[in-house]
């Protein structure tokens, strides 16, 4: 039997902040295009249950700030109308539609993280909010993960089907590793839950195939990178490639790069890799630091 029935606006509210999860995450206000209205109030932002979002027909991006400027924006949401028509949805608001409504929540919320959405009931959310426990470790431990990884369609779209991605960090940390990384068919490595993988194997940048990967925008950054590295003389090639564990065990370094960072894999499966962080890795350490503390707003 219901315990209580809430009808009354400030017993419901006052309700809602009392059962709020104590965790790292600040909700700090969610702009939605069914009411073309930012919700200012903590204790309201959700999504309707009758939104198709909440049945799986959703794609999404990530947008970190820094100073005051969105990084490689239009780089996240190229990927999101991206995912969003190969998802099949029809949309009646454009890329500028939702460009202009997240520069203005920037404008009100400056210096927070951006979260969007577009919805299969043809609406679109963005939302402000901060997140103590993003802070990224520099080296870790890691493992690979029996975990299937997403089928090569549903691996080039951000969704927001997340499951296997949920039960591969859950596996990871089973295992003393951190967020665990996926092996395809054939036993090449994937990516992980949210991020993608590379290597420096004799002196050659190698990240996998996209196939069963979701190529991330830092990924990209950092080949470009790594391709000026190779001009230089400091790296033999930086590309994509099939990588066997085998080979990724031989590695003389291997990496995370996601969310605008790079973390160093210092032991993969009990395989000693490095003894911290590697030559390579620093060297898109101290890149990627650089052009986010000078990065140039795009839109």
């Amino acid at each position: 039997m219901v315990t209580r029935v809430l009808r009354n606006r400030i017993d419901i509210l006052n309700a809602l902040e009392a059962a709020r999860p104590k965790t790292t995450l600040k909700l700090i206000a969610l702009y939605t295009s069914f009411l073309d209205a930012v919700i200012d109030e903590p204790n309201l932002i959700s999504i309707p249950i009758n939104d198709l979002l909440l049945d799986g027909w959703g794609v999404f991006d990530t947008l970190n700030v820094y100073n005051s400027v969105p990084y490689q924006m239009m780089s996240h949401i190229d990927r999101l109308f991206y995912s969003a028509e190969n998802s099949k949805m029809t949309l009646s608001f454009t890329k500028e539609n939702m460009c202009d409504r997240i520069s203005q929540m920037l404008q009100i919320y400056p210096d927070t993280r951006i979260r969007f959405f577009i919805s299969g009931s043809d609406g679109f959310y963005i939302l402000a909010y901060n997140d103590a426990s993003q802070a990224k470790p520099i080296e870790i431990e890691e493992v690979t993960v029996s975990v299937a990884p997403k089928p090569i369609f549903l691996a080039s779209i951000k969704t927001t089907n997340y499951l296997p991605n949920a039960l591969c960090v859950l596996e990871a940390r089973e295992k003393g590793g951190y967020m665990g990384i996926f092996l395809d068919d054939d036993g090449h490595l994937a990516e992980s839950a949210i991020a993608n993988i590379a290597i420096v194997h004799n002196n050659k940048f190698l990240t996998p195939l996209p196939k069963y990967v979701l190529e991330g925008t830092t990924l990209k950054r950092v080949l470009t990178f790594c391709q000026q590295l190779v001009t230089q003389g400091e790296l033999e090639y930086a590309g994509r490639a099939d990588i066997t564990v085998q080979k990724a065990y031989e590695s003389q370094e291997i990496m995370f790069l996601g969310g605008d960072s790079v973390i160093a894999i210092t032991k993969l499966d009990g395989h000693v890799i490095s003894n911290g962080v590697g030559k390579i890795t620093q060297k898109i350490f101290n890149f990627l630091s650089n052009d986010k503390a000078h990065s140039i707003s795009d839109i």
